[in-house]
């Protein structure tokens, strides 16, 4: 092999090292960026028997008939309804002491999607409650579905620029690549709405993600490469 193939063949494999670690490798600023730990405490201890389901719509006789999916029980109904207003609140006693009677965090208040324990908590920066619901079974991709708006609880606290409760639904793996039925997301919201702190805390999130980290720098490299059709479709 001639001395000029072994320089080509060295420059193509410096490129294509080049490369990789440019798609692969986060960017050390986002190292510098702590988003912490929430180590989960132990879950409350609850009687399978008298436990209300998850996802589920409890309702009296007064409000039957309202909503599909129903189900008469006014224990759980009044339970829920409570849980929703403690969640709210920020009570975690009174969650606590709620879920120990068998209230669910996964499960509904009496106005369906309105009436969500873990999106009450969000939306009212109630960051001690979320933990309290997440270390018992709740979802951190939770979200609120009405009045045009699908919101995950990540893209909730992103618009309410509450860094704190954004670093436990990061620390507990919330989607960072959410998008709602109606396309609003959470990277649209952070962009949107986000302050300063917002923002670099989720792009020092979406750095350490590898599959957001390779799309978003595969786009802006072809952008560099002056592709930007393949990458406004990428």
């Amino acid at each position: 092999m001639t001395f000029f193939l072994k320089l080509v063949l060295i420059l193509v494999l410096a490129h294509i090292v080049s490369l990789s670690l440019y798609l692969l490798v986060p960017s050390p600023e986002s190292w510098f960026v702590e988003i912490g730990e929430f180590p989960p405490d132990a879950p409350i201890a609850v009687n399978a028997e008298i436990q209300c389901r998850p996802r589920t719509l409890y309702v009296t006789k007064d409000y039957a008939g309202s909503a599909d999916q129903e189900v008469l029980d006014d224990r759980c109904f009044e339970l829920q309804e409570k849980l929703v207003k403690a969640a709210s609140d920020g009570d975690v006693s009174r969650i606590a002491a709620l879920i120990a009677e068998g209230a669910n965090v996964n499960s509904l208040g009496w106005l369906a999607e309105l009436e969500r324990p873990l999106p009450g908590a969000v939306w009212s920066r109630q960051t001690a409650a979320v933990k309290l619901m997440l270390d018992n079974g709740g979802d951190p991709d939770d979200y609120q579905y009405c009045c045009m708006s699908h919101k995950s609880l990540l893209t909730i606290a992103a618009g309410n620029n509450d860094v704190e409760t954004m670093k436990l639904l990061i620390s507990r793996g919330a989607d960072l690549h959410f998008v709602g039925d109606f396309g609003e997301g959470v990277a649209e919201t952070v962009k949107r709405e986000g302050n300063e702190q917002t923002m670099e805390l989720f792009n020092a999130a979406c750095d350490r993600d590898i599959r957001w980290r390779v799309r978003s720098r595969a786009v802006q490299l072809l952008s560099v490469l002056g592709l930007s059709k393949i990458a406004d479709a990428s």
